[in-house]
């Protein structure tokens, strides 16, 4: 019996935080403008020029609005991948996440992450490759 409460206590703080992180996730409705400036994290100087009629273009902008839920707060620093200019937005898609930033300020300000399968988006991926 004993066994049986212990096990229930553990279970408590697991389930609670699973209802927090799910609870704290947050909205987020971005679309790409119809032309915008993509460059690989590993060489921030050299713009890639995409538009709509690009098909990594159409697949980002696809996936943004299908994935509009369960994004979360942040402010971290997310290594590698394309980072993608759309008016005062910045998106960042890298091997586990894509990242919203915010550009009204000095420097990126990331606002929001999300996790992405390593499979997902891979006309953007190969952007510049």
């Amino acid at each position: 019996m004993k066994k049986i409460q212990a096990a229930r206590l553990t279970l408590l703080p697991v389930l609670a935080s699973l209802a927090f992180m799910v609870g704290c996730s947050e909205t987020v409705n971005i679309q790409l403008e119809p032309k915008v400036n993509a460059y690989l994290v590993t060489n921030s100087q050299q713009a890639i020029s995409i538009d709509e009629a690009d098909a990594a273009h159409k697949e980002l902008n696809t996936w943004l609005s299908e994935h509009q839920t369960g994004w979360h707060n942040t402010s971290g620093r997310f290594p590698g991948g394309i980072y993608i200019k759309s008016g005062k937005d910045g998106i960042q898609v890298t091997g586990m996440e894509v990242v919203i930033y915010s550009t009204s300020g000095a420097a990126p300000n990331a606002r929001y992450v999300r996790n992405v399968g390593k499979k997902e988006l891979p006309l953007v991926r190969a952007i510049g490759q």
